[in-house]
């Protein structure tokens, strides 16, 4: 991960082919070569913390939250295929295997199994108001935080796309 200092704040930049345009400059997509793929923990640029399977569930149905970040290789419950082929893609879980689903508007997100339905299509899209990304769903929605808070067991769920600390969102590569 690189970093691009813009007057106080940093922005956070992921290294990868297809860049993604702000007024201060270009945020890119996750830090891998075109098709190639590779596993990132997904972090809340508020909260610093990650999006986790919870109880490291290997069953479809099992919810997303937020959880401290494990910056270690042990922790595959928290690592997330990036597939860089410039559009939307799945996230897959790298512990079960399965993809995070959206389940509508405000609901928990959920891992189920892959099978290519357009509520595991992901891409990461820019919040250009805030210089961040959002991660948003097929459906136009953005990953959140719900409510907007840094304990540990915040649901994931996906919320309208809007300049707030809990829809923003950057990727780092794992161990």
């Amino acid at each position: 991960m690189t970093s691009t200092k813009t007057g106080s704040a940093a922005l956070r930049v992921l290294a990868g082919v297809a860049g993604v345009t702000l007024g201060v400059g270009t945020l890119a997509t996750p830090a891998f070569a075109a098709g190639e793929t590779g596993y990132q923990i997904l972090v809340n640029d508020h909260a610093d913390k990650c999006i986790d399977v919870a109880g490291h569930s290997r069953v479809a149905g099992g919810v997303l939250h937020e959880w401290d970040c494990a910056h270690d290789s042990n922790n595959h419950n928290q690592h997330w295929t990036v597939n860089n082929t410039g559009g939307s893609a799945p996230f897959r879980a790298e512990e079960s295997g399965l993809c995070m689903n959206d389940n509508g508007l405000r609901a928990q997100l959920t891992q189920e199994v892959c099978d290519g339905r357009l509520t595991e299509q992901w891409h990461w899209a820019a919040d250009t108001a805030a210089g961040r990304l959002f991660i948003e769903s097929a459906a136009g929605t953005c990953i959140a935080l719900i409510p907007n808070t840094s304990a540990n067991g915040t649901a994931i769920a996906t919320d309208l796309c809007s300049n707030t600390s809990a829809k923003h969102w950057h990727g780092e590569n794992t161990p």
